[in-house]
């Protein structure tokens, strides 16, 4: 009875914040540059994972009933994305390119500008500190009993053949970030911009993956796929990272491709231009910035994700991300700190030359704009 009345209570306090922001939806729209349906999913999918949590950790009390609890966990999940979903459809658009805000402008404080200035600058050196402490242990022959400089751990990474993984991880990342890419647009696009009878069905399928954890995807392909010829290949890596992480450049796409103007593909019909040419020749070029924002997002995510690749590898398609595991079972955290360094040197690598593409882009759009006030 206490469990249950627990879970009601919270079941009960989370619709309640979920109704009051339903009704501050248009304001908090208007300022943020995020559309109501994304930040409706985000709040909703947030809170109804609080109260997942708050259930299990209830439901853990009676460890008889551990196996219900998790059967529930996962069930309780999935329907909260499909409520989430359900709002998201009837909730209005208030950033489309239909809608018209009003723009917001921060006052002058300095107070509040140096609170923010000092949470940013203690963040950034707590993420330096973590960052620094991979240093270290990669660089110190051993924490415990002798603290000197030493290139062992690198010896032996190299000696174990990291560069073969390091290959596998790259061709991973990158087919993944291209497929990937290319997939999520065309489908964003659809239920977008072509608005079948079908699309609200597509789009529920297509952002259901972000309720489904990574090692329960990666089981279900082991069931699957246990004895097709694409088992234990590059194929279902490649696979099972597309559809893992293909939810978040989706609605990254979407959301692109609402605030284009809706009005192309009637001109493109009253010309008789074909529609893929206003695709590539128009909207892709309008959400450019986006793509390649989806690439990086594919490319990330495909070099450090360990959960749902686990049972879908053998030791000629293994990729770097797992080694980690492999030596921190063996206690050589050097070794794997050594190997969580080189993910996040091109993970660096790749967001720079996007940063650095958009900015290139962006300098360039200014002078545009220069040089035409001027005439």
């Amino acid at each position: 009875p206490i469990l249950a009345f627990l879970t009601i209570s919270s079941f009960i306090f989370s619709a309640l914040v979920l109704l009051i922001f339903f009704l501050l939806l248009p304001s908090l729209s208007s300022i943020t540059s995020l559309s109501s349906s994304d930040l409706f999913s985000s709040i909703t999918i947030s809170l109804f994972f609080i109260f997942l949590l708050f259930f299990i950790s209830c439901s853990g009390i009676n460890k008889r009933n551990s196996h219900k609890a998790e059967s529930s966990f996962i069930s309780s999940w999935l329907i909260s994305k499909a409520i989430s979903f359900l709002f998201d459809n009837f909730s209005r658009d208030y950033s489309s390119g239909d809608f018209e805000g009003n723009d917001y402008k921060l006052g002058n404080n300095k107070l509040r500008d140096r609170i923010c200035t000092i949470f940013v600058y203690v963040v950034l050196i707590f993420v330096c500190i973590i960052l620094g402490s991979f240093v270290y242990y990669a660089f110190i022959d051993n924490v415990v009993v002798n603290k000197v400089v030493s290139l062992k751990h690198f010896d032996y990474v190299f000696t174990d053949g990291i560069s073969k993984y390091i290959f596998n991880s790259l061709l991973i990342a990158i087919a993944v970030s291209i497929v990937g890419t290319i997939i999520s647009y065309l489908i964003a696009y659809v239920t977008c911009r072509i608005k079948k009878i079908g699309s609200k069905v597509i789009h529920l399928l297509t952002i259901v993956s972000l309720a489904i954890p990574g090692i329960v995807l990666g089981l279900s392909y082991t069931i699957s796929f246990n004895s097709s010829f694409i088992y234990n290949t590059f194929i279902i890596l490649i696979l099972v990272n597309i559809i893992h992480f293909m939810a978040s450049p989706y609605l990254m796409a979407y959301n692109a491709l609402q605030k284009v103007n809706p009005n192309y593909e009637v001109v493109a019909k009253t010309c008789n231009i074909p529609i893929y040419k206003i695709v590539i020749d128009v909207i892709v070029p309008c959400t450019k910035k986006t793509i390649r924002e989806m690439f990086s997002y594919f490319f990330v995510n495909s070099m450090v994700t360990i959960s749902a690749v686990t049972f879908l590898f053998n030791t000629s398609t293994m990729p770097l991300s797992l080694m980690i595991n492999k030596y921190e079972g063996n206690l050589m955290l050097g070794e794997a700190a050594i190997v969580s360094l080189f993910i996040l040197l091109f993970n660096l690598i790749v967001k720079g030359i996007v940063y650095y593409i958009n900015r290139v882009e962006h300098r360039r759009s200014e002078n545009r704009e220069i040089n035409v006030s001027s005439i």
